[in-house]
């Protein structure tokens, strides 16, 4: 993974925590197709290359920043549970 790969998902990880800062009656279902739409349009400008392959980079890092969130905080609750 390229520095600009992890540039890029954590930047699509901070959009989707402004989104669901500022629209609170977004269906939260929809928040990873934004966000990797998101990650569709900033990595190749980040890189400025529009090669197919920067778009794809780009909604795999947007996907993995929603899908990395929701797996940290199912084990977070997970080892919370477990402790009680």
């Amino acid at each position: 993974m390229t520095h600009v790969q992890i540039i890029t998902f954590a930047v699509c990880f901070i959009f989707g925590e402004l989104i669901k800062l500022l629209f609170k009656s977004l269906d939260r279902r929809w928040l990873p197709f934004i966000v990797g739409g998101f990650g569709v349009a900033f990595h190749p400008l980040i890189n400025w290359c529009f090669a197919p392959d920067m778009f794809a980079e780009g909604l795999i890092a947007g996907f993995a920043s929603s899908g990395g969130y929701e797996a940290i905080k199912t084990a977070v609750t997970q080892i919370k549970t477990l402790k009680k």
